[in-house]
């Protein structure tokens, strides 16, 4: 038989792990637009290809579409991470700030 102060660990347990998922889960689903301002976008997928004369990469979605991205700030202080997602073909987050028609879109962080 479990005695009552074993319940009252699981449940002060349980209760920590409700409240803290249900405090960190709105932030996380924010996260860029809180961070970095609005006018964030998001794009997932793989990393197919790094340009390092330019700093550029392309990610292909799910939808096998390929986008090209500029690096710029931390985005290029992740280049050996990038490097690795691309020698993993590791899911990659991008976050990115949208250019003009002709103009790749701003990666800004990448994860």
């Amino acid at each position: 038989m479990i005695s009552p102060r074993s319940i009252a660990v699981i449940f002060v347990l349980l209760l920590v792990a409700i409240l803290s998922l249900a405090c960190i889960s709105p932030l996380a689903l924010f996260n860029p637009t809180v961070t970095q301002g609005p006018g964030v976008e998001h794009a997932d997928g793989k990393i197919v290809a790094i340009q390092q004369a330019d700093m550029s990469f392309v990610l292909q979605t799910a939808s096998g579409q390929r986008l090209r991205f500029l690096c710029v700030e931390r985005c290029r202080l992740a280049l050996q991470h990038m490097e690795r997602h691309l020698r993993e073909k590791a899911h990659t987050d991008v976050y990115y700030y949208p250019q003009t028609a002709g103009k790749p879109p701003i990666a800004f962080q990448v994860d």
